[in-house]
């Protein structure tokens, strides 16, 4: 059955091909016809930019495709609040210089690749077009105009009649774009559930989900001014292997792709991409959808927040990692940045924390920073370094997840010179790092040395790393182990204490955990053959699965049942511990920590925050006073309700 359908997917794909057969010769002979041209010609004048007044944008006018005319363009200057209606582009940059050439009011200019792209697939025979790309319509040699420009970003993406999401070219296109509409169609006119969809492509091999992968994996998923342009247009056309899609439709399946039990199915052992891509391409399109959502609402849209949406982005300038999202802020904390591309990625940074932390909520992104990750910039520790995408935040900017000191109002004092390199919190030391474990398993890096293999499959690393999780518990986490305050103290066992630690005790950013958890973590110590329940036979469930059908000691059905529920709990530990370290304090807590965290390292609980917090002696003195170093936001289990949070503290100085 399979190799019937892949063969009907084939005959489908030439058939799309065939009807688009004209149209393509045609795009080739008009390449052919301009590249020409440009030989011709090769002696015109390179295009100058004349200067732009306030509140004026460029609009590249396209014109009628012709047989015997190339692409020769116009730029038109407009008042942006009177515009003509144009179509804003979202495109990838790329790493290679501009090399294509094109004409503009007769004279020649180098565009790139993309771009050429877009503007041979918008030719239209019946009308002009008017375009607004960036990297055409802005002088990029022209610094004061970027940053300019860059202001107008918001108007230009949300007044532009649509835009066009060019993602590039994408094998099987055709078959994507259809299996895309059909997931919405399952839901509504069938009734399908997730559960439903996994029984339903295991059992028929859905040969469409592996045509998923080469889309999510396009480099236009992960590029932060993606999430801007998207999440502001009235209309989005995402256009990829020469078919266009409605976003619209395209969110409307982002639920099914991101599901955890279903979204695996979008990597391949024989694929020509990282198996972890695709699945990052889903997160990011949901984030850009959610974006768009919260744009429309009536609440504010802070700073601090969209930095946070945009940590798995990725910017070829750090300082597009701020200037990027400004556009989506409609409260005050981001009218004192300016874009200005002179300043240093590092001063950039810093006068962001500043802004944020002169806001009505001072500590919303002190969880992102310290020394307990790495960074690319020499930044102070209490700044967050936005570019290192292996920040692995325990709760968001916008929701009360944890209350390890939000009992305590907030004191930040922050010194009145623009360059000061240090802030003071208020707060109270608790505990020390006594033991230290290894970093998670499902760590970035290991998944890039294993990019053959999906993380499912990465049995042995999951039973050693919940092996040292079970030794760390039992033999220095103190017992009996308390949790909660007065009149709701209540003591928990060993097993529960390691599961809600390895899991940060929340669920979809709420805490504590449901108890019904407790299931999934069983059911996976019983996958990996740490239990007892593994039995009847010697081999642990992971293995079994591996073996002929008539050598297995455990039914198919309890075998997929296990996996089932082992894998929707590997998830939550997935988002907990990934990257990160578990650890335990001298007084015997069960702790999640920063990669970087060493023994010894202060805990301490900063009023105000939600987490408790790593810090460590500074080498460095102000004014003959000890000062300190922000290792990082961490979960401490038996920390995170207020437990340590005492109103006799001290000010920290961080550096």
């Amino acid at each position: 059955m399979p190799q019937i359908t892949l063969r009907l997917a084939a005959l489908v794909q030439k058939v799309f091909f065939a009807i688009l057969l004209p149209s393509k010769y045609l795009g080739q002979l008009e390449r052919s016809y301009i590249v020409w041209t440009g030989r011709k010609f090769g002696s015109r004048p390179t295009y100058r930019y004349s200067e732009l007044g306030p509140g004026h944008i460029r609009l590249l006018k396209i014109p009628k495709r012709s047989n015997v005319a190339g692409l020769q363009c116009q730029i038109i200057r407009v008042l942006l609040a009177s515009a003509p209606p144009y179509e804003a582009v979202s495109y990838c940059w790329g790493t290679d210089p501009p090399t294509r050439k094109i004409v503009v009011d007769g004279k020649s200019m180098k565009v790139l690749d993309s771009v050429y792209e877009v503007l041979c697939y918008r030719r239209s025979f019946r009308e002009e077009k008017l375009l607004w790309i960036d990297s055409v319509c802005i002088n990029q040699e022209d610094e004061a105009e970027k940053s300019e420009q860059i202001q107008l970003m918001r108007t230009i993406f949300s007044e532009a009649a649509g835009v066009l999401a060019w993602l590039g070219d994408v094998e099987n296109a055709l078959i994507a774009r259809i299996f895309i509409s059909s997931l919405n169609s399952k839901s509504e006119l069938l009734g399908m559930t997730t559960l439903d969809r996994l029984l339903d492509y295991r059992a028929r091999h859905d040969f469409a989900w592996r045509f998923m992968g080469p889309v999510f994996s396009q480099p236009w998923f992960t590029r932060s001014w993606m999430l801007q342009e998207i999440a502001l247009a009235k209309r989005v056309d995402l256009v990829f292997g020469g078919v266009s899609l409605d976003w619209e439709v395209f969110a409307e399946a982002l639920p099914v792709l991101g599901n955890p039990l279903l979204g695996r199915f979008l990597g391949s052992s024989d694929a020509e991409y990282e198996v972890t891509r695709p699945l990052l391409g889903v997160k990011n399109a949901i984030i850009m959808e959610n974006c768009r959502v919260l744009t429309r609402g009536d609440s504010d849209v802070t700073l601090d927040e969209v930095l946070q949406f945009s940590l798995q982005f990725q910017a070829t300038k750090g300082h597009d990692k701020v200037y990027s999202v400004l556009g989506l802020v409609n409260d005050q904390t981001s009218e004192s940045i300016v874009p200005d591309y002179n300043k240093p990625v590092e001063m950039v940074f810093t006068e962001t924390m500043r802004s944020l932390i002169q806001s009505n909520s001072p500590l919303s992104s002190l969880h992102l920073a310290g020394c307990g990750t790495s960074g690319q910039y020499n930044l102070p520790s209490w700044v967050p370094d936005w570019t290192n995408s292996s920040i692995r935040p325990f709760h968001t900017s916008s929701t009360i997840t944890y209350n390890a000191g939000t009992e305590l109002a907030s004191r930040v004092v922050i010194p009145p010179e623009i360059d000061a390199q240090f802030i003071c919190i208020a707060g109270n030391i608790v505990d020390e790092i006594s033991v230290l474990g290894q970093m998670g398993p499902l760590v970035a890096e290991e998944l890039k040395r294993r990019e053959a293999r999906m993380i499912y499959r990465e049995e042995h690393l999951v039973y050693e790393w919940l092996k040292e999780a079970k030794l760390l518990a039992a033999k220095y986490v103190k017992k009996p182990y308390f949790v909660g305050q007065a009149p709701y103290r209540e003591i928990q066992n060993e097993d529960e204490v390691l599961w809600r630690t390895i899991i940060d005790d929340q669920t979809e950013g709420k805490s504590p955990a449901s108890a019904e958890l407790a299931t999934g973590y069983a059911a996976l110590e019983s996958y990996v053959g740490l239990s007892s329940s593994t039995l009847p036979g010697s081999i642990s469930p992971f293995k079994q699965h591996r073996l002929p059908e008539d050598e297995h000691t455990l039914p198919r059905e309890h075998l997929q049942d296990l996996s089932r529920s082992a894998n929707t709990f590997l998830n939550h530990v997935a988002a907990a511990s990934l990257g990160n370290c578990l650890a335990v304090t001298k007084s015997g807590l069960f702790a999640v920590v920063p990669p970087k965290t060493r023994v010894g390292d202060t805990l301490s609980i900063i009023w105000g925050a939600q987490t408790p917090y790593l810090m460590r002696p500074a080498r460095t003195k102000l004014e003959g006073q000890e000062t300190w170093e922000l290792v990082g936001s961490c979960f401490v289990h038996g920390l995170m309700g207020g437990e340590g949070a005492k109103a006799d503290g001290v000010m920290f100085t961080f550096v």
